[in-house]
């Protein structure tokens, strides 16, 4: 009996341990990370207008900075969504928003290529 129960307690031991440690595990923060890959708004279209399955594997979960003119804002405090042609990222709560016409390097983690709307889809994003 007592060969059984030292392992399994070590088991459950170990399992709760693993538990916590991923339970409490801090969030990522995309703002403070440098950007894997930078592009203009341009390139980044054409790359996926001509190869998506492939970018979207390269990119996915990434942090990608792109360049472009904001074309509209969107959302209840017009912070939620910057629209550049094909790019559309959801800005951080509590960031100052851009303006129209603006040209600005959006930065965010790349989540979908959206092939219904032509878009790429960032999260998380900032702006500079």
């Amino acid at each position: 009996m007592r060969k059984i129960i030292i392992p399994l307690l070590i088991a459950v031991v170990l399992g709760v341990g693993v538990a916590l440690f991923t339970w409490f595990k801090p969030h990522r923060d995309v703002a403070s990370e440098d950007a894997s890959y930078n592009f203009s708004r341009g390139e980044v279209v054409e790359l996926f207008n001509q190869h998506p399955d492939s970018a979207t594997t390269l990119l996915l979960d990434q942090v990608v900075a792109i360049q472009g003119e904001v074309t509209g804002l969107e959302g209840a405090d017009s912070s939620q969504l910057v629209l550049m042609d094909g790019v559309v990222g959801a800005l951080i709560p509590n960031s100052i928003t851009p303006e129209v016409g603006q040209t600005i390097t959006l930065k965010g983690r790349f989540t979908n290529y959206d092939d219904l709307f032509f878009e790429i889809r960032l999260d998380q994003s900032t702006w500079k």
